[in-house]
């Protein structure tokens, strides 16, 4: 599933080009004194924690199982070296004279990594303590103007048996981080373990350098075609979706979410691979439609926009840099005229091919220039999202351990629904996060459920069209299981009348009636 990311670094580089910068070293290293402003994605970051300063919403926290023969004081040493490597990790943010943030890189950061010993507890108290000390590390806040963005915390849970709770602020990590992070860390542990050179080259820029580039670079004259680009996209304006819920939109968003996960059947992940092969399109593209069908069978809703996200890591000199370099897209899926399976994937490689294209544009900067309406709790052009990993994530390589990690939750959330799908063991691995302002677990379990449900009957009938597939998950082995209300069906279709009256309560053949008007035709 890498063919995505590799058209994408095509189609730039082309681009780059074409506006004659694509020669080798276009990143040139700052002089020390510059002053240093903020990468797009860095700001956008910064300014959302400003909004909600005590929210841990930006917090990425992984899990990593450690087991084997590790030397603790050699990891430690090594993630000291990766901090005086990478200067992103001994980086501030604090306000400039002029009121803008400023990044300050200091020229040492001492790194702790505090150990607490839980051997003398019972296997499940061992357990509970890993799940709640996790989870705390997770919820904790970053101080972007006195801390820096990496946190460490060592739980030791037998002799050979750790995991190492490692927190970064998402200013300073995109879907990417991980890789180069786990690249440089485990070469440094294997220098210092068996005295080999580590092989690492020297950076030949670091994240300031970058963010310095990008602010001089992308101009108004340059930025002028994809904002004219976003701008036709973008007109009119999108709509709401009108996700059916299970409780009444609160007027003020919340942060408070939750996450609920699915792995879809080997058989199904290969044949999407096949399907998006045979059609010359990316596996996400597949995806991208499938979920656009689903969400407009729940809603009625033929103009679907989903936001997604690019990886501008397509210039050398940053590819093994940790840091944000992410921007938000707006992709929006035109379903109209009730089309097949295979013409929406048509619909959407199109939509993404170009989008792709304008990707240089800040989204930030988009919202700013076009000023969208805004609604009293709802996110801006979106609320809905798509991630999709194109290529897998690395974990540690440390010799005599075995490494394995897992996303800590922190039980917040940015949209009403996200979905991340990534392949793990050659299966198509979906995480939702969800406001649980909104939804229900099990309501979010159903979705999915759908979703795997209506990906295998697209596939199953491409030509058919996406109004008439059968997305129940009477279609799946094994998954019988049906939560059963303790209430009647009226009442269900009351609230439901009351959380959402225009939704989409019935569709056919292209027509709908939302629950206010069914339930006026009720009465």
């Amino acid at each position: 599933m890498s063919d995505l990311a590799a058209r994408k670094r095509e189609l730039l580089r082309r681009r780059l080009a074409q506006a004659g910068l694509a020669s080798t070293g276009q990143i040139p290293r700052r002089d020390r004194e510059d002053d240093l402003p903020l990468s797009y994605a860095q700001s956008r970051m910064w300014f959302l924690q400003q909004l909600e300063p005590d929210s841990a919403a930006y917090n990425v926290c992984l899990a990593i199982t450690l087991r084997g023969d590790l030397d603790a004081a050699a990891l430690h040493r090594s993630f000291q070296r990766l901090v005086e490597r990478h200067e992103l990790l001994r980086t501030r943010y604090v306000p400039g004279a002029d009121g803008e943030p400023r990044q300050v890189v200091d020229p040492f950061a001492v790194v702790t990594m505090a150990e607490t010993d839980l051997r003398a507890l019972s296997e499940d108290d061992r357990a509970r303590a890993v799940e709640a000390l996790s989870r705390q590390e997770s919820a904790h806040a970053f101080d972007l103007e006195r801390e820096y963005p990496l946190r460490l915390r060592m739980l030791r849970r037998g002799d050979d048996d750790r995991v190492l709770v490692m927190t970064v602020h998402h200013i300073a990590w995109d879907g990417f981080t991980f890789n180069a992070l786990s690249h440089d860390l485990s070469a440094l542990y294997r220098e210092d373990t068996t005295g080999r050179p580590s092989g690492l080259e020297p950076l030949p820029v670091q994240y300031a350098d970058f963010a310095l580039w990008q602010r001089k670079t992308l101009t108004d004259e340059r930025l002028s075609g994809d904002l004219g680009y976003w701008r036709g996209v973008l007109d009119p304006m999108p709509e709401n979706l009108p996700l059916p819920t299970d409780f009444p939109r609160p007027p003020l968003r919340s942060s408070r979410g939750d996450r609920r996960f699915r792995t879809f059947e080997a058989t199904l992940t290969e044949r999407t691979t096949t399907f998006a092969q045979s059609r010359g399109v990316t596996p996400f593209m597949v995806v991208f439609a499938a979920y656009a069908a689903l969400l407009h069978r729940y809603t009625g809703a033929t103009d679907v926009p989903i936001g997604s996200a690019s990886m501008n890591r397509d210039a050398g000199e940053v590819e093994r840099l940790i840091g944000n370099f992410g921007n938000t897209l707006v992709l929006r899926a035109d379903l109209t005229g009730d089309p097949s399976f295979a013409q929406l994937v048509e619909r959407i490689q199109r939509v993404c091919t170009e989008g792709y294209a304008h990707q240089d544009l800040p989204f930030d900067l988009l919202v700013e220039r076009l000023r969208p309406p805004r609604t009293a709790g709802r996110s801006v052009l979106f609320d809905v999202m798509l991630l999709f990993l194109t290529q897998g994530l690395q974990g540690l390589d440390l010799p005599g351990v075995r490494a394995s990690w897992e996303t800590v939750h922190n039980e917040t959330t940015q949209f009403d629904l996200a979905l991340e799908a990534f392949l793990t063991d050659r299966r198509l691995r979906v995480e939702a996060t969800y406001s649980t302002d909104l939804f229900r677990g099990g309501t979010i379990d159903r979705f999915l459920t759908h979703l795997e449900s209506l990906l295998a009957a697209a596939l199953d009938s491409p030509e058919q069209g996406i109004g008439r597939l059968d997305y129940h998950s009477s279609r799946l082995p094994n998954d019988t299981a049906v939560e059963v209300p303790v209430t009647t069906l009226a009442e269900l279709f009351e609230a439901q009348v009351a959380c959402t009256p225009g939704a989409a309560a019935v569709v056919f053949e292209g027509e709908s009636l939302s629950y206010a008007e069914l339930d006026a035709r009720a009465s």
